[in-house]
């Protein structure tokens, strides 16, 4: 893992350093003395993790954190006790009180890489892999299944409609929904079938994607709801 340490104390900066060393997980890609220097490579280079200071000058790692869009995952290394409270609500990994030693530091760390092996798999879920082959006359053509927006049965045919194109194929919709991984695809209706992280909203008995208003069937409403927003509502 890419790791940075902000850290104002030279004493805690080579203590972690020493540490980071020793552990053949961990890539030190910067050792900043400010929160303000953190911000600026955080900002312009991918980080892992990020061993963070709390009270620090000019800005403090629980401003530095509250202040990025899309945070790396963060070990807070503090002398205060008091902080640890404001660091989980962040969502951070671990909270190390100095002085702290290398078995806690290491404890630490075993958490970062379950927490990043955890949100590895969840992307994977979230993003269908692979792709479909259309027979669109004596051509196959290839369609990834990450830029499918919904499927729709037209009497005979499938209609299968991305933001770019539409394809129409003589298949049945049973033949379809077998070859999608149902973690990503899910059937609304008997005419539809669409991509679970495509859906803009949900509103009464129909699902908005993008400009399209497709129905949701009545009688499999609260299992299609269970299934779409399982864990993902707050």
């Amino acid at each position: 893992m890419k790791c940075i340490i902000v850290e104002d104390e030279p004493i805690a900066r080579n203590i972690l350093k020493q540490y980071i060393s020793l552990d053949n997980r961990l890539q030190l890609a910067g050792n900043f003395k400010s929160g303000v220097e953190g911000i600026q490579y955080i900002q312009s280079e991918p980080v892992d993790l990020v061993f963070l200071d709390i009270k620090m000058p000019q800005i403090s790692g629980i401003e530095l954190l509250k202040s990025l869009i899309a945070p790396p995952m963060v070990i807070f290394t503090t002398a205060y006790r008091e902080y640890a409270t404001d660091g989980f609500d962040l969502n951070a990994v671990d909270y190390l009180v100095k002085p702290f030693s290398f078995n806690r530091f290491l404890q630490a760390i075993n958490k970062a890489v379950e927490f990043k092996k955890h949100s590895q798999k969840n992307k994977a879920e979230e993003m269908p892999p692979g792709s479909l082959f259309i027979k669109d006359g004596t051509k196959l053509i290839q369609v990834d299944l990450g830029d499918i927006l919904f499927i729709e049965a037209v009497r005979e045919y499938i209609k299968i409609v991305t933001p770019v194109k539409k394809y129409l194929i003589h298949k049945s919709m049973k033949s379809v929904e077998a070859n999608l991984p149902h973690a990503n695809f899910i059937r609304i209706h008997k005419s539809y079938i669409v991509a679970i992280n495509k859906i803009d909203s949900i509103e009464g008995n129909t699902i908005i994607i993008g400009d399209h208003i497709l129905p949701v069937s009545r009688q499999l409403k609260d299992e299609i709801l269970e299934k779409i927003t399982k864990n993902r509502t707050i």
